[in-house]
């Protein structure tokens, strides 16, 4: 219930369809969503004519990329009602990756997108990569897990769940999946300042979908305008500036990796990992 809440909390503060960190700037979040879009364009040839299902969903901000990408049905489960109302679709579910509300066998893909990494416990992840292994169709079913690898607690903002990357890679086996494929999850930050940059002289100069309040108020070619983006996106500098220079003194922090598993039925053998 404690998790519930905490969830549902912060499921308040959106106000529109987002994948926003609200805890992280406006540029260590556009960071964030660069670096797993680039890291999930390698599954993109894996979606067409899939029926999936997102865990921890949220206001389903990545089905438009699922669809886009081929899938042929898409539904979603999060713990947030808040967050669930604002996904402009009915194939949301509010519950829990712990107990998921579908019969056996009847998805071709599950995808996470640092969700289980927020559970509580490593005893309550393997309850969901249990449940994962039960919905999904036998022998060929896949699972994509874009999931935090570090063994370092690194959150003061959420519940955040300690694991390595090779205690991931042991636990797949556990619960009947082979793993793919593999990836870390960090992009180059050049690449994304030139993309940032892109962006930024196209919306300033054909001021395009206004985003927030002060777009709505002023001219998109307003003056006052490129000065506040200018002031709101220097004082997040230093989020985003910490988390590169953490990282390159301390490679093991915030760590993430993008596995893909596919779930193999042996002959005779039940799948659900250990008791």
């Amino acid at each position: 219930m404690e998790q519930k809440s905490y969830w549902e909390s912060l499921g308040l503060q959106y106000k529109q369809k987002s994948a926003l960190i609200p805890w992280a700037g406006p540029i260590t979040n556009k960071y964030i969503r660069y670096g797993q879009k680039d890291a999930l364009q390698g599954i993109k040839n894996r979606l067409q004519g899939k029926s999936i299902l997102e865990i921890g969903c949220g206001t389903a901000y990545w089905f438009d990329y699922w669809r886009e990408w081929g899938a042929k049905d898409v539904w979603g489960i999060d713990i947030s009602r808040p967050t669930l109302k604002l996904a402009g679709t009915e194939k949301v579910v509010q519950a829990s990756a712990r107990y998921l509300p579908f019969r056996s066998d009847i998805f071709d893909m599950v995808i996470t997108i640092t969700t289980l990494q927020h559970l509580p416990s490593k005893d309550e992840l393997g309850s969901s990569m249990k449940e994962i292994s039960r919905i999904l169709k036998g022998n060929g079913g896949q699972a994509i897990l874009l999931e935090q690898s570090s063994s370092h607690l690194i959150s003061l903002f959420a519940p955040l769940l300690t694991i390595s990357k090779a205690e991931w890679e042991n636990l797949f086996p556990q619960y009947g999946f082979d793993l793919v494929a593999s990836c870390p999850v960090d992009p180059s930050a050049s690449l994304f300042a030139i993309d940032l940059l892109a962006q930024r002289v196209t919306k300033l100069i054909w001021g395009e979908n206004p985003d927030d309040e002060p777009r709505q108020m002023l001219s998109p070619r307003s003056k006052l305008v490129r000065l506040y983006y200018f002031v709101k996106e220097a004082l997040c500098l230093p989020s985003f500036l910490s988390l590169k220079i953490a990282k390159k003194f301390y490679p093991k922090l915030a760590t993430h990796w993008l596995y893909i598993l596919e779930r193999k039925d042996s002959p005779g053998d039940e799948k659900g990992g250990p008791d």
